[in-house]
């Protein structure tokens, strides 16, 4: 039984994690029950910001949540290692979702213009539109969700697809850009 020893010891390390995060950032952090953070992962809220997360919120390791504007995320929420959900005005993902290794949701670009012919891209200057994921999606490895999104329920998006536009509900899309590869039977 020492593995299972083990497993509980890692676990009640990482729900301190999560409880020392809501702690620190408390009225900018709401948590509707337990999570649980791995190594390296952080949430970061910005003064201004806000950050929600439902009941049994889980990270892989290096995970970031970052809201200088606000994130929402619901019950049963699961977000693998090395994946960031960023967002500088809106990000909404809905119950039982499943964020693999490497993911990107991100409801901002850098503005950029052109001066004396060369592109310029402004450090700290965003264009920003909302990101909404709906219940029972799967965003497989290294999915980039790109602003302006919105993902309905009951989707898989297939591994290293680049979200730009719309999903409807009960499809699998894949490919950059993402486009409907079937549709769910429900």
């Amino acid at each position: 039984m020492p593995r299972l020893d083990a497993v509980l010891a890692y676990n009640v390390v990482r729900w301190t994690r999560f409880r020392l995060y809501a702690l620190v950032l408390r009225g900018r952090l709401v948590s509707d029950g337990r999570g649980l953070l791995g190594r390296r992962s952080r949430l970061q809220v910005r003064p201004g910001g806000s950050m929600r997360l439902g009941a049994k919120f889980v990270t892989g390791d290096d995970v970031l949540v970052a809201a200088t504007g606000t994130v929402r995320l619901g019950t049963n929420v699961f977000v693998n290692s090395s994946s960031r959900i960023v967002a500088h005005e809106s990000i909404e993902i809905g119950d039982n979702v499943v964020i693999a290794s490497g993911v990107s949701v991100l409801d901002h670009d850098h503005r950029t213009h052109v001066a004396d012919g060369h592109l310029v891209v402004e450090n700290f200057e965003f264009t920003s539109s909302p990101i909404r994921i709906g219940s029972n999606v799967w965003l497989g490895d290294k999915v980039t969700v790109l602003k302006g999104v919105t993902i309905g329920d009951d989707v898989i998006v297939g591994a290293n697809a680049v979200v730009t536009r719309d999903v409807e509900s009960g499809t699998v899309v894949g490919g950059i850009p993402a486009a409907v590869i079937r549709k769910i039977d429900l």
